[in-house]
């Protein structure tokens, strides 16, 4: 091993020690946090929790598990229920794997929770010094992409921070398009693989960002079209699109099967507006207070001071060209003309409408932020024009006032706008891409899109683009801080560089909290010994709560693995809807535990200490005794373990139902 050799591997180490203690103070992780609390909350962890423990189940038989994956045992009676969802099958796999160290999942969802913050920050370094800011740029452009405030707003949502790929995958298709070789394509693969196995939001977008970075080489599509690279392009999108068709296949299949969809609400409620890129989460230590008035659901997309000031300078730095000289004509300083950059020059007449097209898309972008608003109920009802309600408006000004002023600004300049000339490929594409994904976060740009687009009618939360503009931005952040960085020399550059690093970690600080929640082995004993019982052919489980809590009873059933009736995740099916609406208000009618029997659940659960509902269980209690005593009793006690039931749901009268089974009854000790 050289000495350079030497020195890149503790640069390395260096760098990895500085992001887990990011990882460590930013996140106010303790170590006896590992196997016994989640973070955030009890809804959304718990239930990526269950995905992955039922991914990992499930992908450890091979093919005959990957197709059964599809079919997990929440939300009976349906079918190809985690098409309502993220997948996760990756991180599902590398959960097992690390299962293999240490059997408990909630730390398995730990490791994979604190990995994605500490890899987004090493990859996120590595490609922007690949590409060539220095190394302190480049390091600091790690933080900003890893704890972004953005990042600590969806710190429910695993499936979401898994976006430690972006910039390697990206990287490396840009490296692969430069010269396409079979030692170019082959990490692109790798890495292209884990990306789409991580969740789907990020899985289906990832493929724009590609095609952006695309078009930076049409003007090679020769040398792209030449036997030689087709040898290793088409292997390789070949095996992409085989990747891409195992995960999304069956979201297809499900989405026709059930004709799925989002609506213009969820759009809306969801999506962003110009101002959620000023909003931060409220328990941001420095920003929280200042913009919690401006604070949607999904939207806190303000990427820090810091990260946009020196981004909006490494955009500014793409337009900046050499100064021409000044030269003195008749005692006037005058610019010479440079030969080899020719510039036409407009007219004013040509200058007038290429302006009055870019107020009618910025009208139309406003007003799609007011549709989105009132949408979202942010605006109060009435107060604006039923007929600028929606995002029909905004969504024609916006599309004609855009294309117009786009081809014709092409056509008198000789240019394509937003692409400066004197730039990088990689440089223009990665601005191209956060262009373009800051414009689809909008849903006056999202919603017509989804209406032509396939697939994109499936997600909800236009927001959810974010990540890849996040990259962006700190991608020009790291040239930003170069360009400032240069003009300072000696000791000053220093103290500059000591000063942003102070300021940027101490503005992206933020809350974490962190709750206790049982592994495998500690989940109540009801639900390990619903396991034991002979014919199971699905369970409810009572009382249910409000929708995400019912994730807890989706990962209490990984202790016996039985289908059961409730279920939380993105898509609630008509049966689910019914069975509620059921409990709910006809509890005490014999018609629904008619409705159950018909379903195909054979079994009820009653817990009534596992939530805060103390009118429930008092309901629950004569729910219990109405049917379970009597000549029609239509529940027989099969378990009694502590406080928690489970009983036999007995045929109506007069069906041909099964066999009376023998009573398990049983009296754990409390």
């Amino acid at each position: 091993m050289t000495g350079t050799d030497g020195r890149r591997i503790a640069i390395g180490a260096g760098a990895l020690v500085l992001f887990c203690a990011l990882t460590w103070w930013l996140l106010d992780f303790r170590p006896a946090y590992a196997g016994s609390r989640l973070p955030s909350d009890l809804g959304d962890p718990v239930l990526v929790l269950y995905f992955l423990e039922w991914g990992g189940k499930s992908l450890a038989r091979g093919v005959r598990g990957y197709l059964e994956f599809w079919d997990a045992n929440f939300y009976f009676p349906e079918r190809g229920v985690m098409t309502f969802s993220d997948h996760v099958l990756g991180p599902a796999v590398q959960m097992r794997a690390f299962k293999l160290l240490w059997d408990n999942g909630v730390a398995g969802y730990n490791f994979l929770f604190l990995g994605s913050f500490v890899l987004s920050g090493l990859t996120a370094a590595w490609v922007v010094r690949q590409a060539g800011a220095s190394r302190w740029a480049a390091t600091l452009a790690g933080v900003m992409f890893a704890f972004s405030p953005y990042r600590f707003d969806q710190r429910a949502h695993l499936q979401v921070l898994l976006a430690q790929w972006i910039p390697l995958v990206l990287w490396l298709w840009h490296r692969l398009l430069e010269e396409p070789v079979a030692r170019r394509a082959v990490p692109f693969l790798a890495v292209y693989l884990l990306h789409v196995t991580g969740g789907m939001y990020l899985a289906y977008f990832v493929h724009f960002a590609l095609a952006l970075l695309l078009l930076q080489h049409l003007d090679r599509w020769r040398s792209l079209a030449a036997p030689r690279a087709r040898r290793v392009l088409l292997p390789t999108l070949g095996a992409c699109a085989a990747a891409a068709a195992l995960v999304f296949g069956p979201y297809v299949v499900a989405s026709d099967r059930l004709g799925l969809g989002r609506s213009m609400a969820e759009y809306g409620l969801y999506g962003a507006t110009l101002l959620s890129y000023l909003s931060a989460g409220v328990r941001n230590e420095v920003w929280g207070d200042l913009l919690e008035p401006l604070a949607r659901p999904e939207n806190q997309l303000f990427a820090g001071l810091v990260t946009t000031v020196l981004a909006a300078i490494g955009i500014r730095r793409l337009w900046v060209r050499p100064r021409t000289p000044l030269f003195r004509a008749g005692g006037q300083a005058v610019r010479k003309l440079d030969p080899d950059r020719p510039a036409r020059m407009l007219g004013e007449r040509e200058r007038i409408l290429l302006g009055a097209l870019a107020i009618v898309a910025a009208a139309g972008i406003l007003l799609g932020d007011v549709a989105t608003l009132a949408i979202a109920q942010e605006i109060a009802p009435g107060s604006v024009p039923d007929w600028l309600a929606g995002h029909v408006p905004a969504m024609v000004l916006l599309g004609a006032g855009g294309m117009a002023w786009t081809f014709l600004s092409r056509r008198w300049r000789g240019a394509w706008p937003f692409l400066p000339p004197a730039a990088s490929r990689w440089d223009r594409g990665m601005f191209v891409v956060g262009l373009a994904f800051l414009l689809l976060s909008l849903p006056v740009v999202f919603a017509p899109l989804a209406r032509v687009v396939p697939g994109l009618d499936g997600l909800r939360v236009p927001a959810r683009v974010y990540p890849f503009v996040s990259f962006a931005l700190a991608y020009f952040a790291a040239r930003g801080l170069d360009g400032v960085s240069k003009r300072a020399a000696g000791w000053r550059r220093h103290v500059l560089l000591a000063v942003v690093s102070l300021v940027l970690v101490w503005e992206l600080r933020d809350t974490m909290i962190w709750h206790p929640w049982p592994s495998r082995g500690e989940i109540p004993a009801i639900f390990h010994r619903i396991a034991e019982v002979p014919d199971v052919g699905a369970v409810l489980h009572l009382p249910i709560p409000s929708a995400a809590f019912e994730a807890h009873y989706m990962y209490y059933s990984t202790a016996h693995w039985r289908p059961i009736a409730n279920g939380y995740s993105g898509y609630e099916p008509a049966t689910h809807v019914e069975v509620r609406r059921r409990v709910e208000n006809e509890l005490f009618e014999p018609s629904t535990l008619d409705y159950l029997w018909e379903l195909g659940i054979t079994h009820v659960s009653v817990h009534p200490w596992l939530f805060r509902m103390p009118v429930e269980r008092r309901r629950l209690l004569r729910w219990e005794r109405r049917f379970s005593d009597g000549a029609d009793a239509r529940l027989r006690p099969l378990l009694l373990v502590e406080r928690d039931r489970l009983y036999e749901l007995l045929p109506p009268r007069g069906s041909d139902g099964p066999q009376a089974r023998t009573s398990l009854v049983a009296n754990a000790a409390p």
